[in-house]
């Protein structure tokens, strides 16, 4: 078996460190950005990213446009020659094809030049950000289109999806999202392909934080997925990881599901504007209590480790944050202080990654 590279097939064997939720290069001022009412906020809003402003970053993360715009393949490849430095080796990019299509070359050369491996996925994010003709397709369809992103190549790119998702859902789930979630399942049960899910934690309907994801995985059972094959990402992401938190992943784990803790780093606080009653995302110490939770509790064959860097420059070491190896820098140390074993570590970077995406 084989994992699929930007580069070509790879063996599963070679993945070595992986960081399992990753974007390459990506934009998310469509579903995370509006200019705000009050002037000065307006001002911070439209400036370009600089030093000046990190202060307000850092606290309100989507209030900057120019901040969620991570496009340098420059840049790109400044951060990844880190994380190789620091030991790692792959990551799963799953940005559902959208920057293979437009920029298939140039995150190659990424790849080449940096010597890391990258995944490519296929999909849609959440509705907000959904092609238009999502809405009019069948559940059938969207199959069809996944298998062969998956089987044939990601648009005219020759380059083959190795995951799909991030599928995206919103709180509350909308429609088409669930439709979605339909396809993948059915996609990834006559592909055997890994599938993972953007699991989010506040309802901006109901201005709450609510715990979803059994909803995502009863959707996605319903619908044949193989739960073994599947892992939800940014489960990190709840309020606090309090021992609620931690005994009700577990119940998802106990269905086979495997969970990413891919927001290492994101310790922002929530601006009022842009996420009503939302205010704060864990910290690390928080991601790092419930990671040796999990793991005493002998889940470690089902976590995965990341950053979800995406679109945001905060997130980059070049812009004053944490970079693409701040999971083996700063995350590993802290575990191991509190007793989660070479072995351990290892199962969550590098033999459960090679599970998933080994197809």
């Amino acid at each position: 078996m084989t994992v699929r590279t930007v580069l070509g097939d790879i063996n599963a064997g070679d993945l070595g460190v992986t960081l399992s939720h990753e974007h390459v290069l990506g934009n998310s001022t469509q579903g995370y950005w509006h200019k705000p009412s009050d002037p000065e906020k307006a001002r911070i809003s439209e400036a370009p990213y600089s030093f000046e402003i990190l202060s307000h970053v850092k606290r309100f993360i989507c209030l900057n446009k120019d901040n969620l715009v991570f496009d340098s393949a420059n840049y790109a490849i400044f951060e990844y020659k880190k994380y190789k430095a620091a030991g790692g080796n792959s990551v799963a990019d799953v940005s559902n094809g959208r920057d293979i299509r437009e920029q298939a070359p140039v995150i190659q050369e990424i790849s080449r030049v940096t010597g890391v491996n990258m995944i490519p996925s296929t999909g849609w994010y959440i509705s907000a950000t959904h092609p238009s003709f999502i809405g009019q397709a069948s559940v059938q369809e969207l199959r069809d289109f996944l298998v062969k992103e998956l089987t044939q190549g990601i648009g005219n790119t020759g380059i083959r999806a190795g995951i799909i998702g991030e599928l995206g859902c919103s709180g509350p789930l909308r429609p088409d999202e669930k439709k979605v979630l339909q396809a993948g399942a059915k996609a990834q049960r006559d592909t055997g392909a890994p599938l993972t899910v953007h699991v989010p934690h506040f309802d901006y309907d109901g201005h709450r934080h609510v715990r979803e994801a059994h909803k995502y995985v009863e959707i996605l059972e319903e619908a044949g997925a193989v739960p073994e094959r599947v892992y939800m990402s940014h489960m990190d992401f709840a309020f606090h990881l309090d021992d609620d938190d931690i005994e009700y992943q577990k119940k998802i784990l106990d269905k086979g599901i495997t969970l990413s803790y891919d927001r290492c780093g994101l310790e922002a606080v929530y601006d009022e504007d842009h996420f009503p009653g939302a205010l704060e995302a864990c910290t690390d110490i928080e991601r790092v209590n419930a990671i040796v939770k999990l793991c005493k509790s002998g889940y470690e064959k089902q976590l995965m480790l990341a950053h979800d860097a995406g679109s945001m420059k905060i997130q980059r070491t070049r812009y004053g944050g944490y970079g693409y190896a701040h999971v083996l820098e700063h995350i590993v140390p802290m575990l191991k202080h509190r007793g989660v074993t070479e072995s351990q570590v290892r199962a969550m970077l590098v033999d459960t990654p090679r599970r998933i995406f080994d197809w």
